[in-house]
């Protein structure tokens, strides 16, 4: 089991899986605040998920873990493709270096403007080729981007909440469970990326990169019943 991908609370007996580019930040702010834990303004919410986790929750699983409540936020794969890429061309910018990924020199320099959307989608269908052919190892690490969602889906897991309906998939949990979460807004750093966000899927996608899409999250996609 990865401990670092699980948020959790002795005290309320509740569980958060919580999976990279999967609205990570914005679930981890909602179940911080559910925990009661004081919340720093301006600090990321991952940094303040290792805050806690140092503070409070030790990075150990209880002994009665099993009795715990288990939540998950999930989101459409073909959004969390796109926030994935957009992610790491942040990362190889702030780093100044391509790492690896020399494969990025052909369509890009250092440079490269995000606006053009036609180098952006070649760029985008050589990320999700690396993807599966696993090449994301190196100066970057592990591999965050080929993680899927259903990873911790197991029997015990009682609800998965999607982004894209989270505050009233919230009040269901909440009616459910007795749970009293709050649907705070969280401004997720991915979609600072690309000015327009929410319509670059339609520019984006080719049919190449929505068939690798669909192979490489094929279990996320039938489980959840996401669709493009």
């Amino acid at each position: 089991m990865r401990i670092h991908s699980i948020l959790l609370s002795s005290e309320k007996k509740i569980c958060l899986y919580w999976t990279p580019k999967a609205g990570s930040s914005t679930a981890i702010k909602i179940f911080l605040n559910y925990f009661g834990f004081n919340i720093q303004e301006g600090k990321t919410m991952h940094y303040m998920r290792l805050n806690y986790e140092k503070m409070v929750q030790k990075r150990e699983i209880p002994e009665d873990f099993d009795s715990y409540r288990k939540f998950q936020v999930v989101r459409n794969p073909y959004n969390r493709a796109i926030s994935s890429f957009l992610y790491f061309l942040e990362r190889v910018k702030s780093k100044n270096e391509f790492g690896d990924f020399n494969v990025f020199n052909s369509i890009f320099d250092k440079n490269y403007d995000l606006n053009n959307i036609k180098k952006l989608s070649e760029a985008f269908t050589l990320f999700l080729l690396d993807i599966k052919e696993t090449k994301f190892t190196g100066s970057f690490g592990s591999n965050i981007y080929d993680h899927t969602q259903t990873q911790f889906v197991t029997p015990d897991l009682d609800y998965f909440l999607k982004l894209e309906n989270l505050c009233s998939d919230i009040e269901i949990v909440n009616a459910k469970f007795n749970l009293d979460l709050k649907c705070l807004k969280y401004d997720p750093h991915s979609f600072k990326k690309v000015n327009g966000y929410s319509s670059i899927k339609s520019k984006i996608y080719s049919p190449e990169s929505r068939k690798l899409v669909e192979e490489l999250y094929k279990k996320d996609i039938e489980f959840f019943k996401y669709s493009f």
